[in-house]
């Protein structure tokens, strides 16, 4: 009978140290929220993207051409023509998390972002916004002063 006990103490063990498959979730923040806690707000688009050797956690750097300046509270004063780098999650990375959040070649649009770490980056599913998106940007905007 101990023998029992022992052996299914183990087994429970042993499924309790398997890895586990964890997935993250986004809680809605509002848009003027997102642009108010960021120091910068541009129109822009990914010009190029430069890929990190593989490895766990690297980051693949893309290339984003400046457009339109909409808010700069970073000191860098920046300019449309600049080119500034954004910073994500390796397209090679070993390791992958469900948050990982990564932009093609081409994307255009509003960039909402942090600086940090030497590059920009967009780690929030509003940090992005299509073109078309224009009126919200700039109703968030004006919010956001508020």
């Amino acid at each position: 009978m101990r023998s029992f006990h022992v052996m299914w103490t183990m087994a429970l063990l042993t499924l309790a140290l398997l890895p586990v498959q964890a997935y993250g979730c986004w809680v809605d923040v509002p848009l003027s929220k997102v642009i108010k806690e960021s120091p910068l707000v541009i129109r822009g688009k990914i010009v190029a993207i430069e890929h990190a050797a593989p490895a766990d956690h690297a980051l693949d750097t893309a290339t984003i051409q400046v457009d339109e300046v909409l808010k700069d509270q970073t000191g860098k004063k920046l300019k449309a023509g600049s080119q500034i780098p954004l910073m994500m999650p390796a397209e090679n990375n070993r390791v992958r998390s469900s948050i990982d959040l990564r932009y093609q070649n081409g994307a255009e649009g509003f960039w909402i972002l942090e600086f940090r770490d030497g590059g920009y980056h967009a780690t929030y599913p509003k940090d992005f916004q299509a073109l078309e998106k224009r009126p919200e940007v700039k109703d968030a905007l004006a919010e956001s002063v508020k």
